[in-house]
């Protein structure tokens, strides 16, 4: 049987990082795929240098215009929209052809969802209220806690203004790869047909489960690229967007904090790069990490053979969570103005991990690398895979549900 035409249709840049972890290559044995960049459409050339390409991209077509747009979408069976954009971009859906579009099936992965405080069980919410509070004393930071209040309000009005909006669009398959996601998908998708799968990062860990996993003496770092990456400038991020001092003012208290935990346990740390960085140089890259080893797209073997893992709120912490490595959660004053402290506080408590400000000094460094896994199960059914899901590539489970005759 001739294969089917699957589109891939993005706007953010796809990473060799990310074109591994969704398997895009397995795709290749269920249909014939092409990759549709449209970033063209839906950003502003002054952006187009920040999202450039990382990632050499097969049968890659990028649209200027709606009208090439539209040409592209000819004789194409269905459509996996990567980045939401049919449902978030109301001029995209409106500028379609609708002639063409109505025979094509659309498909949305919705995946990678946040520990968020909405998401917390009502003993963490108690216990995040608690710890929140005790920081928010302890360095003064009583605005930036009216702030929470003020953003907590607006997210719940919001949340019940769309709760009663109307759709204009509506796929046909909707990917459900947790417990988070399915309570969305049952709110905001409930015309899609739903299909029960896993994440990305699950679907990277499952075609490498072949691969020996050791502990190796090292930990990692999983970089967020703080101040360098490039959805600060994409959706005007002030906060991120700071002053060079601040920028040297927190890689001189983690690499301070990263000195001393090498020294006292003998541990070498590797950092895992965030593969969106916009800068890449080697000289760069020494100034602010110092003389640790840098290295792009490889997170998910540095952790796998790493004994320990330190992060702010990268969902690369899926990984660790994985693989059940013990995961070191690291804080400081300079997240509050950072926007950051409560959300890298969700990550702990939701992990059951440690928690760290290293805006101070701690006398057992290796007390870190002890493990406390017992939260993990409910983090990856929670986060990462549905309880209803299988063990095989969400590409497959994907091509058997459009194959079945009860669809």
């Amino acid at each position: 049987m001739k294969k089917k035409t699957i589109i891939i249709l993005f706007k953010h840049k796809i990473t060799e990082t990310e074109f591994a972890n969704y398997n895009f290559l397995f795709l290749k044995n269920f249909f014939y795929v092409k990759f549709v960049d449209i970033s063209y459409i839906c950003f502003k050339k002054k952006f187009q240098n920040l999202i450039k390409d990382h990632k050499k991209l097969p049968n890659l077509i990028k649209v200027k215009n709606f009208k090439d747009l539209n040409k592209t979408l000819l004789n194409v069976d269905y459509i996996f929209d990567l980045n939401g954009s049919f449902y978030l971009d109301k001029k995209l859906v409106k500028n379609l052809d609708k002639r063409i579009f109505k025979k094509i099936k659309s498909i949305f992965f919705l995946n990678s969802q946040l520990p968020s405080f909405f998401n917390l069980n009502k003993f963490n919410k108690i216990k995040f209220c608690l710890t929140f509070l005790f920081y928010i004393v302890k360095y003064k930071k009583f605005l930036y806690f009216l702030k929470i209040i003020n953003k907590f309000f607006k997210i719940i009005f919001n949340y019940k203004k769309n709760l009663k909006k109307k759709y204009n669009f509506f796929y046909t398959y909707t990917l459900i790869d947790s417990w988070i996601t399915e309570q969305i998908a049952n709110n905001y998708f409930f015309k899609s047909k739903k299909i029960f799968v896993h994440n990305k990062d699950f679907e990277r860990h499952l075609f490498s489960k072949f691969n020996k996993k050791s502990n190796r003496n090292y930990a990692v770092f999983l970089d967020q690229a703080m101040f360098d990456h490039p959805d600060n400038y994409l959706f005007n991020d002030i906060q991120h967007l700071t002053k060079i001092e601040e920028r040297d003012f927190y890689y001189k208290i983690l690499n301070n904090f990263f000195d001393k935990f090498e020294k006292k346990t003998k541990l070498k740390i590797i950092i895992a790069a965030h593969p969106k960085r916009i800068k890449r140089k080697k000289i760069y890259l020494e100034k602010i990490f110092g003389t640790r080893k840098v290295v792009f797209n490889k997170t998910y073997n540095l952790v796998k053979n790493s004994k320990l893992v330190f992060a702010h709120k990268s969902t690369s912490v899926n990984y660790a969570i994985i693989l059940k490595k013990p995961i070191v959660f690291i804080n400081s004053e300079l997240m509050f103005k950072l926007g950051l402290f409560n959300q890298i506080l969700y990550y702990a408590i939701e992990t059951g991990s440690r928690h760290l400000c290293i805006d101070r000094n701690f006398e057992n460094y290796n007390f870190f690398i002890k493990k406390d896994l017992k939260n993990y199960k409910n983090y990856l059914n929670k986060y990462i895979k549905s309880s209803k899901s299988s063990n095989i590539s969400f590409w497959k489970k994907l091509s058997i549900q459009i194959n079945s005759k009860q669809i």
